[in-house]
């Protein structure tokens, strides 16, 4: 898990006097190494800019079927989870995968 944190101070003058405004931000990233089943890579562009420095883009597919399965099996494992949400994270997939199963989905 990466933190950054960042603290603005701004100060305005006016003919009374001045005031001084304090703006902190946070912004907190978590960075996961998960292996998701079924993913296929479907197309990849690259670009070169003026710098000499290339930007890649990726695309990747996977069938919804598989998504909803692959997170309900990361639900079960996430220690974070108490069993209220757990249950409800579950019965939200639950009902998904179920939709899929009667239109005949899952691509």
């Amino acid at each position: 898990m990466k933190v950054v944190t960042d603290q603005y101070l701004h100060e305005n003058e006016t003919t009374s006097g001045s005031e001084i405004n304090d703006k902190f931000q946070s912004l907190i990233r978590e960075v996961t190494n998960t292996t998701i089943a079924d993913l296929r890579k479907i197309g990849e562009e690259k670009y070169l800019n003026a710098e000499g420095k290339y930007t890649v883009f990726i695309a990747y597919e996977i069938h919804k079927r598989d998504m909803y399965r692959f997170m309900k099996r990361q639900a079960k494992l996430d220690a974070k989870l108490n069993e209220a949400e757990r249950k409800a994270i579950e019965d939200i997939l639950d009902e998904e995968l179920k939709k899929i199963e009667e239109l005949g989905e899952g691509e």
